[in-house]
């Protein structure tokens, strides 16, 4: 092979890593901030899937966020798992699916020379007046457990005064067996419990215009620097203060049975009641 011809080859290759990444976002092509009046977006699950393995959030050089996830089918019959990769742009709402060898270019897109792709996701937020958002949670557990109702989204000023302490749940229709270690404190020496509800433990992602994503396995939701969203309809989300979760918590336990599904159908009745205001 000639010198021509390898360099050509060389070339063609880079051209071909190239239009990957490209056809994602365009190099030095930046059309976000200004952002559009756009709130949240599904993740588009099909129903016969296991559930979402991996969900990793990035900085596009267009100014979007690319969201990358990949797709756990259930098992077949030989009982071989069926990943599928996607991209999603949040903004720009680009879905397409990729294969393990461009997911891995969006990988070294990230962490080679240059960075492409810049990591968006943090643990806490800093808003330009001082005031810090950050992920908590609550012990409703007791000892060696873990409830479906603890997560925490708490808002502090400069000085750690607490402005804010909510809990963003997802509900459904239709209730989720969910096990659990039956030694557990709240288990009431049961495996299992039902759940309609959960709260949710996003990632956080800042936006330059002091915005800012949620990212969950399922949902990205965008909300304001006051946690009010539109995309949080009071229909399968919603955001509920601390203290009254606390309450309804504690008389849940006090009463006889199983104190987590206890807990359960007091959160769920009370979600409930804010779904009917809407309707």
């Amino acid at each position: 092979m000639s010198f021509m011809q390898r360099n050509s080859v060389k070339f063609g290759l880079m051209l071909l890593a190239f239009v990957v990444v490209a056809g994602i976002a365009r190099a030095g092509e930046v059309k976000y901030p200004p952002y559009p009046d756009f709130w949240g977006r599904e993740l588009p699950v099909p129903e016969e899937l296991a559930h979402t393995t991996s969900t990793r959030i990035f900085d596009n050089p267009d100014g979007d966020r690319l969201i990358r996830f990949v797709f756990d089918w259930k098992p077949s019959s030989g009982g071989i798992e069926h990943l599928e990769w996607w991209t999603l742009t949040f903004f720009g709402g680009a879905l397409k699916r990729i294969d393990a060898e461009q997911s891995e270019r969006i990988s070294r897109a990230y962490w080679g020379t240059g960075r492409l792709y810049k990591h968006s996701e943090v643990d806490k937020i800093t808003f330009a007046n001082g005031d810090v958002l950050s992920r908590g949670n609550r012990d409703f557990g007791g000892k060696r457990c873990w409830s479906n109702y603890s997560n925490t989204l708490v808002k502090k000023d400069s000085s750690g005064r607490i402005i804010f302490n909510k809990m963003l749940f997802s509900y459904s229709d239709k209730p989720t067996r969910v096990e659990i270690w039956e030694s557990c404190d709240i288990a009431g020496e049961k495996n299992h419990y039902f759940a309609w509800l959960s709260s949710i433990y996003p990632h956080l992602v800042p936006l330059e215009d002091e915005t800012f994503l949620a990212l969950a396995p399922e949902l990205i939701i965008r909300f304001k620097p006051n946690l009010t969203s539109p995309f949080v309809d009071n229909q399968r989300l919603f955001l509920v203060d601390t203290t009254v979760i606390d309450r309804l918590v504690e008389e849940a336990y006090a009463r006889p049975g199983q104190a987590i599904q206890n807990a359960n159908d007091a959160i769920r009745d009370y979600l409930l009641t804010l779904k009917k205001e809407i309707d």
